[in-house]
């Protein structure tokens, strides 16, 4: 298997807890980071020429103007601007601002810190805006893009996975109690099966946000490996717990596995896919998720951020360990030799015990502040974040 865990599983403690109806489908994305309003014509005077600070601060501005325009809107506009019926733009959105400014951004770094006496760049979180960080330095402002990049590429396979009802308005719901009239130790194939397909998202929809997680993984790998090496010592010293070298990583890894969660409902869903490709991508699943806890166990986040972070990836990780058991399980159950069908059994309780161990895990989750409420059991589960 490569990363089967051969140890014997304990009793799970009874059989699975009925499930809540199916309802939307969303990824966890934890706070934003926003850019703070700052002049940059006056404070680059005589460092930059007059026309470059210029577009710097217009840049920057039109950034800041589509962060306040949304708060007023539940979703952020993170698509691709359209255009009205008359040819002109429609209304901007965040990314395609973000990323007309990484070039100029980018031109400025490159060869070495310009201005990290001139200007500060102000950003603070959006979970909490009483913690502004602010420092002089081109590559804090292009880690920080970069983030907000990642961010938003996360948001948007979020869209991608929320299921769109039909045009009679009837959205399909899973069947209750399915997947449980087996004996618990074989309910988890059912469990599989029913929670990757009963949505109503369509396959081009599924492609897209595996897709966009990739894309949003990059970011993050970006910021790792080209920008933070560059960082000065100093500034990396002062560096927020969100775009520390840690939390950048364990960012990357939810986005990968994440994206390794869809593929892997996509490949129990194809009949074509022997077991040995489902326990494939359960396994660099299990890796993936248990890397992804290392890290966060180090960042130096708030204790309740930090604790919710984690709970999250605990549960992902668990429910990767479940797969990766059942489908090493049925596996060995196919073989001749002797004992193999002991140790089958084995592994379809343990994969039981760990499905168990991540819905208490989702559970401390959604009732650990900001209140997360989920509607769903599928593998890859939905949150809705409500603030009291």
């Amino acid at each position: 298997m490569g990363c089967i865990f051969s140890t014997e599983a304990v009793d799970d403690g009874g059989p699975l807890e009925i499930p809540v109806q199916a309802g939307e489908i969303y990824v966890w994305v934890p706070g934003f980071r926003e850019p703070k309003q700052i002049d940059l014509t006056e404070r680059l005077k005589g460092t930059v020429s007059a026309g470059l600070a210029a577009r710097l601060q217009s840049l920057r501005s039109q950034i800041i103007a589509v962060i306040n325009s949304g708060r007023n809107s539940s979703v952020m506009k993170i698509r691709p601007r359209r255009k009205s019926l008359d040819g002109n733009p429609g209304e901007p959105d965040l990314e395609k601002a973000l990323n007309d400014y990484l070039p100029t951004l980018l031109g400025l770094v490159t060869g070495g810190e310009k201005f990290s006496l001139a200007v500060e760049f102000p950003w603070t979180n959006v979970v909490d805006e009483n913690k502004e960080t602010a420092l002089g330095s081109g590559y804090y402002e292009l880690l920080s893009v970069l983030h907000l990049l990642g961010m938003m590429a996360i948001q948007e396979a979020n869209l991608c996975l929320t299921p769109r009802p039909t045009a009679d308005g009837f959205n399909p719901k899973a069947s209750e109690g399915m997947c449980f009239a087996l004996h618990p130790v074989f309910a988890f194939g059912r469990y599989i099966s029913a929670s990757l397909s009963w949505n109503s998202v369509s396959d081009d929809n599924m492609r897209n946000a595996i897709e966009i997680l990739l894309k949003a993984a990059s970011y993050f790998e970006c910021a790792i490996k080209a920008a933070l090496p560059n960082t000065p010592d100093d500034i990396k010293a002062k560096l927020p717990a969100d775009l520390t070298e840690t939390m950048l990583r364990s960012l990357e890894l939810q986005a990968l596995g994440q994206a390794m969660e869809l593929q892997l409902g996509f490949a129990i869903g194809n009949v074509k896919a022997s077991l040995a490709v489902k326990r494939r991508l359960a396994c660099e699943n299990v890796e993936v998720w248990d890397e992804a806890v290392q890290k966060l166990a180090t960042v130096p986040l708030a204790e309740a951020l930090r604790d919710k972070q984690v709970l999250f990836v605990k549960w992902k990780l668990a429910e990767a360990k479940a797969a990766a058991y059942y489908f090493h399980g049925l596996i060995l159950d196919e073989g001749y030799e002797d004992n193999t069908h002991a140790e089958a059994l084995s592994c379809l309780k343990a994969a039981h015990a760990y499905l168990k161990e991540s819905q208490k895990a989702r559970t401390e989750f959604g009732n650990m502040e900001p209140l997360t409420k989920y509607d769903t059991l599928n593998q890859f589960l939905s949150f809705k974040i409500t603030y009291r």
